[in-house]
């Protein structure tokens, strides 16, 4: 009886520490009552979310669907799209929802995306979420023959916003593109002279957890949306990059690990990890809040700019642009 005392004082004590440590973190994360001015959508603020049909964009699309706007997922998956629409519809009553195919690893697809869409004639925001997370030696390309993420993380949704910048000048109401970013972003290095990242990809460092390649394409997305901000300086849309927070999600699911160590690393990264509920909060954030109470072209993290990323890696902001511009040509 004395040893399962100690156990049940000793694990009590331990159930207390990981809920104290817990509430700390958490404590500045941003909830649903976080937003002070928003915007009151209506039928007339369609909304495009890339990659909506799971983890972050679809609790995005959700709650967005559920403040009365029309929800355009894209996606590659239309089989699991249409079950997240089915979803979203049955859970919010909206039936404005639907979805599009888009494979951002092919710009032909993208042209096609949003070819397609300018029959909206109109679009209030274009929420840029998808992304991949490969392992660096798989070395993997896309269509075009682009490093994975570069390709998929910032070229194709660079593209995208280009193709759907009329719609987003024309809606007349305080439009915005997002750029769903990381705080990984501040481990991306960008080589404007070598230009590795743009069909193999920088060299994986020995000590690093993430691909460089997602980490330079995450720092990639922050500048674009720095650089864009500039660019629509006079016009009616604005821009963001938002870092949702370490987050539950599918991202990681082709990192091949042993089971014992995915039981151990998953339950360390529980402590620090948030849902996609609390992590959309971030992307929902900068796409309801007034404009009024936002800075275009910020970096945004639970409600606040970062100065660091506002001020770091000017240098290359032009020079990045004017590649991917060039990049998007289509060829002859």
């Amino acid at each position: 009886m004395g040893a399962l005392t100690i156990f049940g004082g000793t694990s009590a004590f331990f159930a207390t520490g990981v809920y104290l440590f817990r509430r700390r973190i958490s404590a500045k994360w941003l909830t649903a009552g976080s937003i002070t001015h928003p915007i009151a959508l209506t039928k007339k603020h369609t909304i495009v979310i890339t990659g909506g049909n799971t983890g972050l964009g679809y609790e995005t699309a959700l709650d967005l669907a559920r403040r009365g706007a029309p929800i355009i997922l894209g996606c590659r998956d239309t089989v699991s799209a249409q079950t997240a629409v089915n979803s979203i519809r049955a859970a919010t009553g909206n039936e404005d929802v639907s979805h599009m195919e888009l494979d951002l690893s092919s710009l032909a697809s993208v042209r096609k995306f949003a070819m397609d869409l300018k029959e909206k004639e109109t679009l209030y925001a274009l929420i840029c979420n998808a992304g991949v997370w490969m392992p660096m030696d798989q070395k993997k390309k896309t269509n075009d023959g682009f490093e994975v993420h570069f390709g998929v993380n910032h070229l194709a949704h660079f593209l995208l916003v280009q193709e759907l910048l009329p719609l987003l000048k024309n809606s007349g109401m305080g439009s915005r593109v997002v750029f769903v970013s990381s705080s990984l972003s501040k481990s991306g290095k960008i080589d404007m002279q070598s230009k590795d990242f743009v069909t193999e990809g920088r060299e994986q460092p020995e000590k690093g957890f993430a691909p460089s390649g997602y980490c330079d394409s995450k720092l990639m997305n922050a500048i674009t949306a720095r650089y864009l901000a500039k660019e629509l300086e006079g016009s009616n849309v604005t821009a963001y990059a938002v870092c949702p927070g370490f987050c539950k999600s599918q991202l990681g699911r082709y990192v091949e690990m042993p089971s014992y160590k995915r039981l151990i690393v998953g339950s360390l990264m529980r402590l620090f990890q948030r849902s996609s509920v609390q992590g959309a909060q971030n992307i929902i954030y900068t796409t309801v809040q007034d404009t009024s109470k936002l800075e275009s072209g910020g970096f945004y993290q639970d409600g606040q700019v970062n100065d660091e990323m506002m001020t770091s890696h000017k240098d290359i902001e032009k020079p990045l642009w004017d590649l991917s511009m060039k990049l998007i040509i289509p060829a002859d």
